[in-house]
């Protein structure tokens, strides 16, 4: 099983490209900018958990199914882009993200 990493991340950051531009050339607002890219965070994060909470009921209750690997394979796929857009979601929270976790103003 190969997962694609680099694929999945090249997506991501196309997409986030893609709503960089139209905010520089004032298609959308900067907070249409954020509120995207934090319903992105929110929905990647529910998939994840959803397909996390699947497999962990699958092991806990010795479910063995050709279902499971399938499933296995989308949690990873998930988790990379997940990756992607929490290092996206850092950059463009880099200040808070800076002052909460160095206790840097």
């Amino acid at each position: 099983m190969s997962y694609e990493f680099i694929p999945i991340s090249a997506m991501v950051i196309f997409t986030y490209f893609i709503t960089r531009v139209l905010y520089n050339e004032n298609k959308i607002t900067k907070g249409t900018h954020l509120r995207i890219w934090n319903i992105i965070i929110l929905l990647n994060s529910l998939i994840l958990m959803s397909i996390g909470l699947i497999l962990t009921i699958l092991v806990e209750y010795n479910i063995n199914s050709a279902l499971a690997f399938s499933i296995l394979f989308w949690h990873v796929e998930v988790g990379i882009a997940f990756v992607s857009v929490a290092t996206i979601h850092i950059y463009l929270y880099w200040s808070s993200f800076k002052k909460i976790t160095l206790g840097i103003r």
